[in-house]
């Protein structure tokens, strides 16, 4: 029987088909066994001029060997023990050059690919060489569930040939799982095995001590480390918990990682660097996000001292934003879900963008420039920077102004007396002695403690910049006026201290020495003092400016310049034309006064003004008159109830007539006309200095420095135009009041004038007594 051709030829088409299947399964395995051995392939670590780590993990327990290229040249560096994981340390190289390398384990049946050009090692190059870096962080699959964000960042990072890259943290979404470290690192693959990677850890990778960051991150198991590369300075930290998670304890000053980092900071090499990098997961300054009030406290001011060029951190989002000399930048898009939150509209940033994206950083001795690049290669932002001339002038510190400037008032108590220390920061406001005086000695009696007072007053050059330095440490700046610093609160304003200082000294009585233990020094941190001024006015608007101003005029502070303003006018009601002016010519005064103050004579001026025995006689002379003038309405009251025809209490015609002829002699003599009211307007301006609130201080302080010196100036004037709107209000009725009430045979409206008249001279009274300390 003869075969069909066609059969044939199929029937050989099978043969030869599973002769291939058959021949090249054994050609596969014998090209993908070698790679199949390792459970997470090779990758670069803790690179320096002269050394680098090779860090991988494989099936089974090995030992294994780094082989090292040079031209020609082969050094080998060898771990005997067999074991999974291993960490193999090459030395010997040069600085700036690039070496490729080989691993191999189990006698070399597990090897990477022999003379692939792709492993290599990049040494670092030294001071005045360029190089560029990459930035990413959150590349977990987060709630998008796919890494298809990763892989694009990953991917486009490897084609950048980063000298190095920073992680950000948060790497996988549960780090106590190793099936996710393993699956990211397969991820990172590609671009770990020839650019180092500087890693810190996230809140995920930390998964509450339970997860795997040490075991592929050994070398940075401590979570903080600095590194160095051509000259620039590179510090990581951890902070991952910042706002709840971690220990507090790993996030105060004294810390052993602030500690270290202070310490670090102060190296010569690292102030001379041209520039000084911190990075780090949890964000220190952010908008659109999540900022860490801890960090803020404990971490912002040693960065602004240690002249920090540029901050990394992760969130969501790409954000940069700038605050006091430091550039802060959020790199947060490399593979978790992006977050949008609503702007903090107390801090702005100068740029932000909602995309998976990474950072390409080229330096050279001369300058920084960031790109923010997203995965589709669009440019979202780019800046540079330049070196800073050195590092930042640290002036006195604060400890040393405190303890130049401060006034120790001790309050003894009975025997065995426990001694609780406490600042307060204030003017020379009535509260303000009378929580010297009265308030303090009373609360050391009722609980038998000694107090001992560092006071400072904000008259004082440098006391109020010590006060917001004083503020940013306790977390709680803007606190009312007067201000202690007691343990670890800050009790501002009368309402709080009378609510919350006895909480405090009952706290400090439980256990004393646990308390002084736990209590801040608001003046241990070597801080430029100068930096919490310019803060303070960079926050100012112009809407906030007069918000402060027509709150300070309102204020009960102020009623004595009212209080006097309308005595005065009283006093001088016969002519209309005299109240006008003697009303104008005295609000002129206390406006002139104000901005005379502020512009020139702020501390010497304002030390004058406001001397206590000078405020004290004022006041005294206007409880006297309003006492006077209260009496007289009241018994005008009666004599109009008791009589049908007004008998209006008089002088005596004597007296009278005296006082008819230096009022016709003040309104005929202009110095007079216009000299005393003004006058009267200087010395209560300056006695009521007092009123001004924490707005005013900044604007007067910022005035000496040349670059906010227009600005402060527009702010003085707008604080003091609004400061004077309620003596304007009071001025405006007082001479309605007096149109209206003028004897017109109306006995009704007559009563109803004197007996409000006697009703608000009572009234004001009461306020002057209250500042005399009497009430």
């Amino acid at each position: 029987m003869i075969s069909n051709p066609f059969n044939t030829f199929i029937r050989i088409q099978q043969v030869i088909l599973l002769v291939l299947l058959l021949t090249a399964h054994p050609v596969r395995s014998q090209l993908m066994a070698p790679m199949e051995g390792f459970i997470v392939p090779p990758y670069v670590l803790e690179t320096d001029t002269a050394s680098a780590v090779i860090g991988f993990e494989l099936r089974e327990d090995l030992p294994a060997m780094v082989v090292v290229f040079d031209g020609e040249h082969r050094m080998q560096f060898s771990s005997d023990t067999a074991r999974h994981v291993h960490f193999i340390r090459v030395e010997g190289l040069d600085p700036g050059r690039s070496y490729r390398y080989q691993v191999t384990a189990g006698q070399g049946k597990i090897h990477t690919p022999e003379g692939d050009p792709e492993y290599r090692i990049n040494t670092a190059g030294q001071p005045g060489d360029s190089f560029h870096f990459a930035v990413f962080g959150d590349p977990r699959p987060g709630e998008t569930g796919s890494h298809r964000q990763h892989h694009e960042v990953v991917s486009a990072v490897a084609d950048l040939e980063p000298a190095f890259f920073l992680l950000l943290g948060d790497m996988v979404d549960h780090g106590e799982q190793l099936p996710q470290w393993q699956e990211f690192f397969a991820i990172e693959h590609d671009l770990m095995k020839k650019a180092a990677v500087f890693p810190v850890i996230g809140d995920n990778d930390h998964a509450g001590g339970r997860g795997h960051f040490r075991r592929y991150f050994p070398g940075f198991e401590r979570g903080y480390y600095r590194f160095e590369w051509a000259g620039i300075q590179f510090f990581a930290l951890n902070a991952w918990g910042s706002r709840g998670g971690q220990d507090k304890a790993d996030l105060m000053p004294d810390s052993e990682q602030f500690q270290w980092f202070e310490r670090e900071l102060s190296l010569p090499q690292v102030r001379s660097a041209p520039f000084r990098i911190l990075f780090l997961h949890d964000p220190v300054r952010i908008s659109r996000g999540r900022a860490s009030d801890t960090l803020k406290r404990s971490l912002a001011p040693m960065i602004e001292q240690g002249n920090i060029d540029l901050v990394f951190a992760s969130w969501h989002l790409y954000e940069r934003s700038h605050y006091n000399g430091v550039t802060y930048v959020i790199s947060g898009g490399a593979g978790a879900e992006l977050i949008w939150m609503p702007k903090d509209p107390a801090y702005a940033s100068q740029a932000e963008a909602r995309a998976y994206h990474y950072c390409r950083v080229d330096v050279t001795p001369q300058s920084m420039t960031l790109k923010a690049i997203d995965v589709q290669g669009t440019v979202l932002d780019e800046f540079t920077l330049t070196p800073k001339a050195g590092g930042q002038a640290m002036g006195e510190r604060p400890a040393a102004i405190a303890e130049r400037i401060k006034k120790e008032i001790f309050i003894p108590a009975g025997p065995d007396a426990r001694v609780l220390p406490l600042q307060l920061f204030s003017h020379d406001c009535p509260y303000c002695r009378r929580l010297i005086n009265r308030v303090l000695p009373a609360v050391s009696e009722k609980y038998n403690v000694a107090v001992k007072l560092s006071y400072f007053d904000l008259s004082m050059p440098s006391a109020y910049p010590l006060f917001l330095t004083a503020g940013e440490h306790f977390g709680q700046q803007g606190a009312d006026l007067p201000a202690i610093f007691i343990g670890r609160e800050v009790l501002g304003g009368e309402k709080e201290i009378r609510t919350g200082l006895s909480m405090q000294v009952e706290q400090f009585l439980k256990d004393p020495e646990g308390y002084r233990q736990r209590s801040i020094n608001p003046f241990d941190q070597e801080q430029d003092i100068k930096n919490s001024g310019t803060k303070a006015f960079e926050s100012l608007t112009l809407s906030l400016v007069a918000g402060a101003g027509l709150i300070d005029g309102l204020n009960p502070c102020a009623f004595g310049t009212i209080i006097l303003l309308v005595s005065f006018l009283t006093l001088f009601g016969t002519g209309q034309r005299v109240v006008i002016w003697a009303g104008t010519t005295f609000i002129f005064g206390v406006f002139l006064t104000y901005m005379t103050i502020g512009m020139v004579f702020y501390h010497s001026l304002r030390s004058v003004l406001m001397n206590p025995v000078l405020g004290t006689g004022v006041n005294m002379i206007m409880l006297l008159l309003l006492v006077a003038l209260c009496l007289i309405s009241v018994m005008d009251v009666f004599r109009l109830i008791k009589t049908d025809k007004p008998q209006i209490l008089k002088f005596p015609e004597s007296g009278r007539r005296l006082v008819e002829k230096m009022i016709r002699e003040f309104a005929r003599t202009p110095a007079l006309k216009l000299g005393m009211p003004f006058a009267l307007g200087v010395v209560i301006a300056g006695m009521e200095f007092t009123c001004t609130g924490q707005v005013y201080i900044p604007i007067v302080t910022m005035l000496s420095e040349p670059e906010y010196r227009v600005g402060a100036l527009g702010y003085l004037f707008v604080y003091n135009l609004v400061f004077i709107l309620p003596l304007i209000v009071v001025f405006v009725l007082v001479v309605s009041g007096t149109k209206m009430v003028r004897p017109d045979g109306n006995n009704r409206l007559e009563l109803a004038a004197k007996l409000g008249h006697a009703v608000l001279f009572f009234t004001m009274a009461l306020v002057v007594s209250y500042n005399l300390g009497w009430i």
